[in-house]
């Protein structure tokens, strides 16, 4: 489920000074979940109802919880001795940023059902947007996370859309969520790296997970852009490509898409960070990872080893190359 403007629009339209107007979301759910408008300032509130007072390891939480510009995070009266565990929009200038961390806490709350402490598991996501938020606040995404975002946008706009379908896609950008493939699809998964370097010669692999297709319902696709980053030029910007790509969604793979894009640190009011550097695709390498591709997965270490980091040679790996006019097809399940 997504947070939208229009059911702020809603609930800020039927809104009364003094009164605490609200709708409840994810009604399936075993928790009391709910979109607020509070008084005093009409503020946009997430509220989580719980049902028994705060444990102790929610208040060590709260006492422990750092202050984010423009979202307050509080425990409020709900009224017949009830509290609502809240966050809370006090800045208008993030509301395009507060919808999707209102929408992702939603969810992870919802997937405690049966287990756990759920207002403990939303303060802990909280903390995920806080610590998100704080490493963007002043300079934006880092060099290697613009190039990282260029380069899974590039993927996304060239191959993954023509050969899926616009919300396929979109919903398939998994990137931003942390997952161990930055696209996942019906039939097949890729993994994108993006480097600067002259020639690379190597490619970093961060995770056991990356170049693991067990559970793959496909197959796996490694790709490498090799790009030329540079103050003006005739590249182009992340801004630009950002704008390219929304421009040819409809509304539903746009929100998808937007929210992802906030998700991963590319906040709307920090546009201006973005219009350099600008870059150019000089080469994209895509290789099949199957069979005896150097790789190291989850099932050959050793108990007690894990988070491993290792480089592969690309030399080599000819036998496993794939043209890049050929993944459209792999895409669609009908490359061998």
């Amino acid at each position: 489920m997504t947070v939208s403007e229009d059911d702020w629009t809603t609930l800020e339209t039927d809104h009364r000074p003094g009164q605490l107007t609200w709708t409840r979301i994810h009604p399936e759910s075993e928790h009391d979940l709910y979109l607020q408008i509070v008084d005093p300032g009409a503020h946009r509130t997430f509220a989580l109802r719980m049902r028994e007072r705060p444990s102790s390891e929610l208040v060590h939480l709260l006492r422990e919880l750092r202050q984010t510009h423009g979202i307050a995070v509080q425990v409020a009266p709900a009224g017949e001795g009830r509290r609502d565990l809240q966050v809370q929009l006090l800045d208008a200038g993030l509301g395009e940023v507060f919808n999707p961390l209102v929408a992702d806490i939603a969810q992870t709350v919802v997937a405690t059902a049966g287990t756990g402490d759920a207002p403990v598991a939303a303060i802990e996501r909280f903390e995920h947007w806080r610590r998100l938020l704080q490493s963007v606040v002043d300079v934006g995404l880092s060099t290697e996370k613009r190039r990282g975002l260029f380069g899974e946008l590039t993927i996304l706009f060239d191959h993954v859309i023509p050969a899926v379908g616009q919300q396929e896609a979109v919903s398939g950008w998994t990137g931003p969520l942390g997952r161990h493939q930055d696209f996942q699809l019906p039939t097949s998964a890729i993994e994108v790296k993006t480097t600067a370097a002259k020639q690379p010669q190597a490619i970093e692999i961060t995770s056991e997970r990356e170049l693991d297709d067990q559970g793959i319902a496909g197959r796996l696709l490694l790709t490498v852009l090799s790009i030329d980053e540079r103050q003006g030029g005739t590249g182009r910007s992340l801004n630009a490509l950002v704008d390219t790509i929304r421009a040819t969604l409809g509304a539903t793979a746009r929100s998808r898409f937007e929210e992802m894009l906030v998700r991963v640190g590319y906040l709307p009011h920090q546009k201006d960070l973005y219009h350099e550097p600008r870059y150019t695709v000089r080469s994209l390498g895509c290789w099949r990872v199957t069979g005896d591709f150097p790789r190291i997965v989850e099932k050959d270490l050793r108990p007690g080893v894990g988070d491993c980091h290792y480089r592969i040679t690309v030399t080599g790996l000819d036998s496993y190359s794939l043209e890049p006019s050929g993944i459209t097809d792999f895409l669609r399940g009908s490359a061998l």
